[in-house]
């Protein structure tokens, strides 16, 4: 009985805090930025042609995340005022945020425009271009399909490098690092030898160098950002200094699972000589994040293994 009421009031003060948290003080924009993030970690911009009888166009937006963050996800659409949320997860433990019709994709790209840093940015000026195409009285469906599918064509030539020129005009924003994080960013324990185990942080983009040097450049941290001979950019950090710098940049900052891995992993700080102990906090972040689903999550709200303190009702306090 207690557990459940412990449960709701944790779900009640996540719906109250979570968006005047996400704002800083100097961030008036903030759920903006944090959208921006997440899209540049794990969103889409998906455009459909079909002719034929109907010559159909169809725009979606999608924003993918991991089953236990199911929760955030309504949370966003429902500050969107758009879209839907997949209510059981696919094959792949993923849970999607869908927007598809007009006005839904015209806020959506109201809130995301001059926001995006990665490759993304493109994606989301074809994705601009062609809902002004759909929306056109110029020409006929066929026509705006031919139209729109000659920009794809077009947009594939040059992505990555060209997309900076004026992204030095625009400064990058705590709010937009938090959401790129909660998608992309893992804390974790590494075995270093036999016997010796350590924390890092690490974040992996394959064609967005640059986007990880102005993260890195925004905490405080030197650049360390180097190329994966399998297939793209990454950084990991292991120092005392660098960690102590993540563990005070991401404090009470997280919304999502991201925030339980990190509560986890910078609490196990306390055991860092401690290295039987640590062996197990990595084999416990492990099993949960092969086990993220929403009702596991719902436990973890409440208290993680008996071998770390309890948790305060939810994690993102």
């Amino acid at each position: 009985m207690n557990k459940t009421k412990n449960l709701k009031s944790s779900e009640t003060r996540l719906k109250e805090t979570w968006l005047s948290r996400l704002d800083d003080k100097c961030e008036t924009n903030g759920f903006k930025n944090y959208l921006a993030g997440l899209t540049d970690g794990d969103g889409c911009f998906n455009i459909y042609t079909r002719k034929g009888e109907k010559n159909q166009i169809t725009l979606t937006y999608k924003l993918s995340l991991t089953e236990a963050n199911k929760q955030l996800l309504h949370i966003i659409k429902k500050n969107i005022g758009y879209g839907t949320v997949t209510k059981k997860a696919d094959k792949d433990g993923m849970i999607h945020y869908t927007i598809k019709n007009q006005k839904g994709n015209l806020h959506l790209i109201e809130l995301l425009c001059g926001r995006l840093r990665t490759s993304k940015k493109e994606d989301l000026e074809l994705f601009k271009t062609a809902y002004m195409i759909w929306l056109s009285e110029n020409f006929s469906q066929k026509e705006k399909i031919d139209k729109i599918n000659e920009f794809k064509s077009n947009s594939k030539l040059k992505r990555c490098s060209t997309i900076y020129s004026d992204l030095d005009k625009t400064k990058i924003t705590t709010a937009w690092v938090v959401g790129f994080i909660e998608a992309e960013g893992s804390f974790y324990i590494v075995k270093k030898s036999a016997t010796r185990y350590c924390h890092g942080f690490g974040v992996t983009q394959k064609l967005d160098k640059k986007v990880l040097e102005e993260i890195l450049e925004h905490i405080g941290i030197k650049n360390v950002v180097r190329w994966n001979r399998k297939g793209f950019w990454q950084f990991d950090l292991y120092s005392k200094n660098d960690l102590k710098l993540i563990k005070k940049f991401f404090f009470k900052k997280l919304k999502g699972i991201s925030s339980f891995y990190y509560r986890v992993w910078s609490r196990s700080f306390r055991d860092k000589q401690n290295y039987p102990k640590l062996k197990q906090i990595q084999s416990l972040l492990r099993s949960y994040k092969r086990k993220s689903k929403s009702d596991e999550y719902e436990r973890l709200m409440i208290s993680i293994d008996k071998n770390l303190e309890p948790f305060e009702g939810i994690v993102h306090s």
